[in-house]
This record gives C-alpha cells, sequence and structure tokens, in this order.
C-alpha cells in the first residue's frame, strides 16, 4: 500500500520495489487514515509501513484491530519514532514495529530491523534503528572534527553506501543527525538529535 507521495523516496522506493518483485499494489490517491486501514483489511497484505505519525493516527482513530489483522509487521521511516509510541502500538495491536533509517541521498534507507533481529532484541536495543544493510557502512564521529568517537559515545553519523546518489565511489557522507553505535560486534545504531544542537 503506496501511502506516501511519489516524489518522496519512500513513495518512489515502494512502487519500484513492487514492480521488480511483481507484486500489486495499492496506490492511494490521497492519504486518510481510515481509507488506508480499509485496503489493509481489503489486500490483507503481511507487510506495510507508515512514517510514526501514522501509528498515533491509528491509535488516535481507533481503527479496529480486526483491520490490521494479516499484518506480521509495520516498517517506520522517514522520521524519529518515539519508542513509547511504538511499545503503545504494539500493546494495542501486537504488531512488531519494526524502525528503519535513511535519506533522499542514500537512496533509501540504509539501516533498520528485521522481524529477527525484533524478536531477539527489541527490550534490549529499545531505541535503536537497528542494523546497517548489507554493504553499508557506518561510522559515528566527533561533531567538531573526523575523529571516530568510541562506541557507545554520541557523535555525528558519517554513511558510506554504494547507492548514495551523486556521491562518488567510497566516499563517506557527513549526515546532520546525532548517533550512537553498539559497543558490541552487530553495528546497531541509535540516531536521534540533530548535529546542530551540539554546543
Amino acid at each position: 500500500i503506496i501511502s506516501l507521495p511519489l516524489v518522496h523516496i519512500s513513495g518512489m522506493y515502494g512502487v519500484t520495489m513492487c514492480v521488480i518483485e511483481g507484486r500489486q499494489l495499492a496506490l492511494m490517491e490521497r492519504f486518510d487514515i481510515l481509507a488506508w486501514a480499509e485496503l489493509v483489511r481489503e489486500h490483507k497484505p503481511i507487510f506495510t509501513g507508515m512514517p510514526p505519525t501514522g501509528l498515533r493516527m491509528l491509535l488516535d482513530a481507533k481503527v479496529p484491530k480486526e483491520h490490521l489483522a494479516s499484518l506480521r509487521a509495520f516498517k517506520v521511516s522517514t522520521a524519529p519514532l518515539d519508542p513509547a509510541l511504538a511499545e503503545e502500538f504494539q500493546a494495542v495491536y501486537g504488531i512488531p514495529v519494526l524502525q528503519g533509517y535513511g535519506a533522499t541521498e542514500f537512496t533509501g534507507e540504509v539501516a533498520g530491523w528485521t522481524i529477527q533481529d525484533y524478536m531477539a532484541h527489541a527490550k534490549d536495543k529499545r531505541g535503536s534503528v537497528g542494523r546497517a544493510h548489507r554493504d553499508v557502512e557506518l561510522r559515528v564521529v566527533d561533531p567538531d572534527g573526523d575523529e571516530d568517537v568510541p562506541a557507545g559515545e554520541q557523535g555525528v553519523l558519517l554513511v558510506r553506501s554504494p547507492h548514495s546518489a551523486g556521491m562518488a565511489a567510497g566516499e563517506w557522507v557527513r549526515t546532520n543527525d546525532l548517533a550512537r553505535l553498539d559497543a558490541d560486534e552487530v553495528d546497531r545504531i541509535t540516531v536521534g538529535g540533530s548535529a546542530g544542537d551540539v554546543d
């Protein structure tokens, strides 16, 4: 179900993936939360998603749980996700919320949760946006320079992705996002806030 504008990387990516994978799609001309829920009830997808405000809208509209019964997971990206909102949504609907992180300049998502990671680590990695995708590298550096900060400490996120639009091969892209990489070996990342907030 494509609810985002096609001029947005997430909307275009959704349509492109449906074409590549030969999947049916429902394209909304204008977004309405109740109409969206009816599409889920009618077409019964097992996986879909929206920005975090969509979770809040579903909860506020008190959409019946039965409308979303086909969903095994719900992807949330395009904006920061409050962990409390994700937990409230899961408590009401029983659907895992998988957060992702990306940007237009990376041609979409560069890190995210799988359902397997969610089942294993939802509680101990609360607030994380997941692992770097295959072929994507992440670094967290001092806001005032390019020195890596120790694992677990906050700094500015740098991303190297083979899919970065308009970037030279192998080039690190400095974001304006504050982030933290886990101290363990799995490279999960938590992103929150803007580097502009750093003194």
